[in-house]
């Protein structure tokens, strides 16, 4: 840019000079024709006054002066053309004619010229002179007219220059724009554009458009750096290039993302995706290359349909939808489902104001006396308009959105009243756990909103046990431990759920001040356990029992699986052995059936 700018502001500098140029020229060719006007005037001038017996000294010096100034001058000049060299020989002829005159009149000053003589050179140097005049200005002529073209071809020339760069420079701006800057290849508006041409003009009817990701992509900049990661993504899409047949394109788009147009053609992006699993097995140097995995989103458009809404819609469903064999299509069921999800989310304030969200509790069993020491209080919606619901199916949804935080309160006040009722039956458990979102704890009133509840409802605060899941701590670790502390100090309990789902497990024990570990139901699914895994679990509970934290194992659906943890150390067990999540309304009775002949069962 700064080139071309300079260019520009030369060209135009130049034609400026070569204005000025031809003015001063201009100035230069009128004088020397006058001059030339001049010395044809001042010669029958000096004729006239000798022939009548007067001397023209100081005219005759003028005439001399000038033909000598004019002659030098073209003399000089460095190129000359044909008109200018015509014009030296009328100068040379006059001035030769000239000198024939002033011999006349010095024969006739020394009485031996004759008058008829003088008269007649004088009017053949009038004549000569005259031939000057016009050979001036034909030389005039001409110079500038060769000035003015060479001036205005440099010009154009330049200005063409010019235009041409800037042609250039366009199209490398167009280019840049449409060139994605990691792997030189088109980017994401390119492949919009293409895409659109091709879907319009191609061969093809029907086309797909196949969004790209990497799961876990995260571990090798993590771990290898982003120069990995960025060799990766290149030789991604060297990949996808050469699998792409004709009318077919591929685009990078951000990050390890790509976006495909391919032919829709049955088994087309399943072998697009193998060919992705098997490139990212043959990378050299990645020892947990198996744990990353290609997964594509696919979304068919026809003649008329938009690119832009196609590549959303194939990244809407590799986000939310389920891969098989790593492809997930947007078709109809997916509709269905990202409606289902819609229609959850717009029906939440009604199900909230009609008191849809139902408490739900699952008791949690002493594993060595068998008897009700807690309970789990859990949320199922029971919608008029949508048919009841598992929390699995808008928690999630509510926690992207943030409104789990009014879901929060409003199943602590449900906790509470029934906990409450339950107490008045003397039918309450010592504890009732409530789970908490993230972004409920970290809200300013928390801890305040939890002490007015309970005192409301005249529960004392370590009858509440508060539980908060390990990805509660996966940002801003510190604020949220420092709130958790506080909590405990306000004399409630506090529970860790699903540990051993994160990565940070045993640095949380370390740090945070907890009462309650609960085990996630994985460590006791698999029918038979391996003797490491086993050791594993035991190494947990010893240090929560050295640590002083309750340790509860959740899932527990078998007796072997009950004795084996007891066994373990672990102290209370909560699963369908004893008793599925039941409406708080049914927790009385169950707890007054909850005999000998279930304390026994074992």
């Amino acid at each position: 840019m700064k080139r071309r700018n300079l260019i520009v502001i030369a060209a135009w500098f130049f034609g400026a000079i070569l204005l000025l140029f031809l003015f001063f020229q201009m100035q230069s060719y009128a004088g020397i024709i006058n001059d030339a006007g001049v010395i044809r005037g001042g010669t029958q001038r000096v004729a006239k006054m000798e022939l009548a017996g007067q001397h023209a000294d100081e005219t005759a010096q003028r005439i001399e002066a000038l033909l000598d100034e004019i002659s030098t001058g073209e003399q000089s000049r460095p190129l000359k053309s044909q008109a200018t060299r015509n014009f030296i020989e009328k100068i040379d002829a006059t001035r030769e004619q000239w000198g024939l005159m002033k011999d006349e009149i010095a024969a006739l000053d020394a009485g031996e010229g004759s008058p008829e003589r003088l008269l007649e050179l004088s009017e053949r140097h009038f004549e000569l002179a005259d031939e000057m005049v016009f050979a001036a200005q034909a030389r005039a002529e001409q110079d500038f007219l060769t000035s003015f073209v060479v001036g205005l071809v440099l010009i154009l020339a330049v200005t063409s220059l010019v235009l041409l760069m800037e042609r250039s420079s366009l199209r490398h701006e167009k280019r840049a724009y449409r060139t994605d800057l990691l792997t030189h290849g088109r980017n994401l508006a390119a492949f919009e554009e293409e895409a659109d041409a091709l879907i319009s003009n191609g061969r093809s009817s029907s086309y797909l458009v196949v969004y790209s990701n990497i799961y876990n992509f995260r571990l090798i900049n993590e771990s290898y750096g982003h120069d990995a990661g960025d060799r990766i993504i290149v030789s991604t899409g060297e990949l996808l290039e050469s699998c792409c047949e004709r009318d077919e394109i591929c685009a990078h788009t951000n990050a390890d993302h790509f976006v495909l147009l391919l032919e829709d053609r049955p088994g087309r992006v399943e072998h697009m995706a193998d060919a992705l699993q098997k490139h990212l097995k043959d990378q050299d140097g990645l020892f947990f290359s198996g744990v990353l995995k290609y997964g594509l989103g696919a979304c068919r458009v026809v003649k008329g349909s938009s690119v832009t809404e196609a590549i959303s819609n194939a990244t809407a469903v590799l986000k939310e939808g389920g891969l098989v064999d790593g492809v997930a299509w947007y078709d109809d069921a997916f509709k269905d489902l990202i409606k289902r999800k819609n229609d959850i989310v717009r029906h939440m304030s009604v199900g909230i104001s009609e008191r849809e969200f139902k408490l739900y509790l699952q008791p949690q069993i002493d594993l060595a006396t068998n008897e009700i020491v807690g309970a789990e209080a859990l949320c199922r919606w029971d919608s008029e308009t949508l048919g009841f619901l598992a929390p699995d199916s808008f928690i999630p949804l509510f926690e992207k959105n943030g409104r789990i935080v009014e879901l929060d309160y409003f199943m602590l006040e449900r906790a509470c009243e029934s906990y409450a009722e339950l107490s008045s039956l003397d039918a309450a458990p010592p504890t009732f756990a409530v789970n908490f979102s993230r972004s409920t704890i970290i809200q300013q009133d928390f801890a305040d909103t939890l002490a007015s509840t309970v005192e409301r409802f005249g529960i004392v605060r370590s009858a509440l046990e508060i539980e908060i899941t390990e990805t509660a701590f996966s940002v801003d670790e510190d604020a949220v431990i420092g709130i958790v502390e506080a909590l405990q100090s306000a004399g409630f309990l506090i529970a860790m759920d699903d540990f051993g789902t994160g990565y940070s497990s045993l640095s949380l024990l370390r740090k945070l001040p907890i009462d309650v570990l609960k085990l996630d139901r994985r460590f006791i699914s698999q029918e038979h356990a391996t003797g490491r895994e086993t050791k594993i679990l035991e190494s947990i509970i010893d240090l929560s029992n050295d640590l002083g934290i309750t340790t509860v194992c959740e899932g527990i659906e078998t007796d072997d699986q009950a004795k084996a943890l007891e066994e373990l150390g672990c102290a209370i067990g909560q699963g369908y052995l004893f008793a599925r999540p039941m409406p708080a309304s049914q927790f009385a009775s169950f707890s007054s059936e909850w005999g000998e002949s279930y304390r026994t069962r074992r």
